[in-house]
């Protein structure tokens, strides 16, 4: 009896599982471009967050920040 109980629960939780996870999304390809900032290494790291105001994130590296979206001006 607990093994059949066992056996049904085990199997109403696989049901469950396939029923709510319905179909796999396409495969996608994530691209990124490569922007070099600087031509001195402070880090592996940065930061971003937009520190002039205008709604567009900037990227601060080492001691210098660069403004967005082009990150040209360096502050």
């Amino acid at each position: 009896m607990m093994r059949s109980l066992c056996f049904l629960h085990a199997l109403s939780i696989v049901f469950v599982s396939l029923a709510t996870h319905g179909r796999a999304e396409e495969p996608r390809l994530h691209s990124f471009a490569r922007h070099q900032l600087s031509d001195t290494y402070y880090s592996e790291g940065i930061s971003v967050g937009d520190l002039n105001g205008d709604k567009v994130t900037d990227v601060i590296y080492g001691p210098h920040w660069y403004a967005g979206p082009d990150f040209s001006q360096k502050n």
